[in-house]
């Protein structure tokens, strides 16, 4: 049997709807986390959805670096809850939705956020976190993900990262697409770092050059497929 456990908290402007069940914690809502109930970063709820985050991608052979990276994004984009919209819009659906916050159009809103379309087209909850592991995998990586000059590698490449910072950093660039400095890393790649200890993973072997190696193994490959 499965039990579950149900809190609607309403407020004047925010509506948050919390379920726990067996896997994946998430509270439906464009609160602020303290506020909806979430809590801070790290709380429970948020470390044993880590934790099914992390085991999703290392069953897929993903190196630790390279799903700490995108834990890192995470943890500053949504606190992993996957049910956290975008803070301050009140549900838009142009807006950012769950672990990533994927953002549709807010300018011209002629489309809602990319995970609200998905889960219509697979009859999936939006809030849910195992479908938007797939997401992030199988969809995301076929257009969403996009080499930059910084860190020209695919998606692929990216899944054999063994800096974490490195993997922080590539994941902000060409899945988030935001800002360079440094500034932007830091609070990212200290929850990277958290994340690698809350899960008990030891740092793996780290070649700082792993960016030009990948680059030139990928040459190669092309050179290669070109001559024969």
């Amino acid at each position: 049997m499965r039990f579950q456990k149900l809190t609607i908290i309403l407020t004047a402007v925010f509506i948050s709807v919390e379920v726990i069940n067996m896997g994946w914690n998430y509270i439906v809502t464009s609160s602020v986390p303290s506020a909806s109930g979430w809590g801070n970063h790290f709380n429970d709820r948020a470390i044993e959805n880590g934790r099914e985050f992390y085991n999703y991608f290392h069953d897929l052979g993903f190196t630790d670096a390279s799903i700490f990276g995108m834990m890192g994004n995470i943890e500053h984009e949504s606190y992993f809850n996957p049910g956290q919209m975008e803070i301050g819009y009140n549900g838009s659906i142009y807006y950012g939705h769950g672990l990533i916050q994927w953002t549709g159009d807010i300018h011209g809103q002629s489309y809602q956020s990319p995970i609200l379309t998905y889960a219509q087209e697979y009859n999936r909850d939006w809030y849910d976190g195992a479908f938007q592991c797939f997401v992030i995998n199988n969809i995301d990586s076929q257009g969403a993900w996009i080499p930059t000059q910084d860190y020209p590698i695919s998606w692929a490449e990216y899944k054999e990262l063994t800096n974490i910072e490195t993997a922080v950093k590539c994941y902000y660039r060409n899945r988030e697409r935001g800002g360079t400095g440094q500034e932007h890393y830091d609070i990212r790649i200290g929850y990277a770092e958290r994340w690698r200890e809350i899960i008990g993973s030891q740092p793996e072997p780290s070649d700082d050059n792993e960016l030009l190696i990948i680059s030139k193994k990928h040459i190669k490959v092309r050179r290669e497929l070109f001559i024969y």
